[in-house]
């Protein structure tokens, strides 16, 4: 879509029914035009020298796709916009405001249990990106002290971890017993966490799934089969802004 160039000062902001729309005058524009963004939400784009009384009669013409447009607008905001962090991994919950301040950059900071996330928190995508920055510094602080708690209770050392946000595993382990840990792990309950942690310690005795692997890590969780098919089947535990 071309770029509408414009003064911020030229914009205006009005009411027709329920909707809220922006009114943006543009000396590229050669014609009237609606767009709707999960950022700005509904807004019209006028030439220079359009009569503005003519817009609700054009917005009644569009009603069911200005209707339907902002209603993913809606649906988009709460998914990737949290009001609460649950993390069952360390049982923590923390609750999330927004103060928008145009012009800055996304910030999130700790206050007790409360993230405050400042900047231009109207973009849920921005949001999304900045408290998936701060789930990794968090993860960093709990996984990683974890991972070195189990690796001492079964002496089984490893190289390095490396905390990442990944979409299909939970874990990795390398042929230089180099680990890799999903930051979403906070979203699964503890016991599914060390799981996955022991699962690729176990990897640096056996780099494969063969028998010998399953037989040796069920030697080090009896109960290994049943919290293997817990963690495949928990992906939907964390949510959209989290991936």
């Amino acid at each position: 879509m071309e770029e509408t160039k414009v003064n911020k000062a030229e914009e205006v902001n009005r009411k027709y029914k329920s909707w809220t729309y922006t009114i943006r005058r543009s000396n590229r524009a050669k014609k009237l035009r609606l767009n709707i963004t999960v950022k700005d939400g509904l807004v019209v784009v006028l030439p220079r020298g359009f009569n503005e009384k003519e817009i609700p009669a054009i917005l009644e013409s569009q009603a069911n796709w200005i209707t339907a447009g902002l209603a993913k607008v809606q649906i988009t905001k709460a998914l990737f916009r949290p009001t609460s962090i649950n993390l069952p991994a360390i049982e923590e919950t923390w609750n999330v405001t927004y103060l928008p301040t145009p012009g800055k950059q996304l910030a999130v900071q700790e206050e007790d249990f409360s993230l405050v996330v400042t900047g231009e928190s109207e973009d849920p995508y921005k949001v999304s990106e900045a408290l998936n920055s701060w789930m990794r510094q968090k993860a960093q602080e709990v996984l990683v002290p974890w991972v070195h708690r189990i690796s001492e209770e079964h002496a089984l050392p490893f190289n390095k971890v490396t905390i990442r946000r990944q979409k299909t595993r939970w874990g990795s382990c390398s042929s230089q017993k180099s680990l890799n840990l999903n930051q979403n792990l906070l979203f699964l309950p503890a016991p599914l966490v060390s799981y996955v942690m022991t699962h690729e310690l176990a990897h640096t005795k056996h780099h494969n799934h063969s028998p010998a692997f399953w037989k040796y890590l069920n030697t080090l969780l009896p109960d290994s089969k049943r919290l293997q098919k817990e963690t495949v089947g928990s992906y939907s535990q964390v949510p959209h802004w989290a991936w």
